[in-house]
């Protein structure tokens, strides 16, 4: 609650700690910031990533994020930080975390932590409400794979609409040589071709069931 939440920035000013948040507070230590690109922008002062030293891969859809991201980090786990659903998994450290992608403050401490361990890869869930509200704002991805897009959190994006139209945003935090991996017959693959991405398609034998589960068939 808000409550809560000034307690704890009167319990760090009373620290001397410098207090950066979307309260409205009046204290000379106390800085409030009004949107995302003010957070974006604390974010990158304070840690100064280097995108070129790590290779990252965000993983989107409605359905198959968690097992499509755990299949990728059995095979470079030595290497890798794994973010997925309540859990990051890091070489041999494991940490619970409340949802699918954690906020921005919380992300940004994981990724620098990855760095402190020398991973080369980093792998993580990227949800629609991750998107929405900014949480990965300022990271920077070599690879976006998108599983399927079809419907879902219509409570929070109301309309089915605008759920695809925040899967598609993720784009916009691609690296310049960037790469999208998608299924060819999705309608969304030609959309994310014509905006001029760099995109990858899947073989052709993947097929999607009636419940947008996506499987490799065998024949013809």
């Amino acid at each position: 609650t808000s409550e809560k939440g000034i307690a704890y920035v009167e319990e760090a000013l009373q620290k001397d700690a410098i207090v950066y948040g979307n309260y409205v507070y009046q204290h000379e230590n106390y800085y409030q910031y009004h949107d995302r690109s003010d957070l974006q922008v604390l974010i990158e002062t304070f840690y100064q990533f280097n995108w070129d030293n790590i290779i990252v891969i965000g993983i989107c859809g409605t359905n198959g994020k968690t097992s499509t991201a755990k299949m990728l980090y059995h095979n470079v786990k030595t290497e890798a930080m794994l973010v997925s659903t309540h859990h990051i998994y890091c070489r041999d450290e494991h940490f619970s975390i409340r949802n699918t992608t954690p906020n921005a403050f919380e992300l940004a401490y994981y990724i620098q932590y990855a760095l402190n361990q020398k991973c080369k890869y980093i792998i993580m869930e990227v949800s629609s409400h991750a998107i929405d509200q900014k949480r990965i704002v300022f990271v920077r991805y070599d690879f976006i794979i998108y599983t399927n897009i079809t419907s879902d959190h219509l409570d929070y994006h109301l309309c089915r609409t605008h759920y695809i139209f925040t899967k598609l945003k993720l784009r916009y935090y691609l690296k310049a040589q960037g790469q999208i991996i998608c299924y060819p017959n999705l309608p969304y693959c030609m959309i994310l071709k014509k905006d001029g991405c760099k995109v990858l398609s899947l073989p052709k034998k993947i097929v999607q069931s009636e419940n947008g589960i996506w499987f490799e068939y065998a024949g013809k």
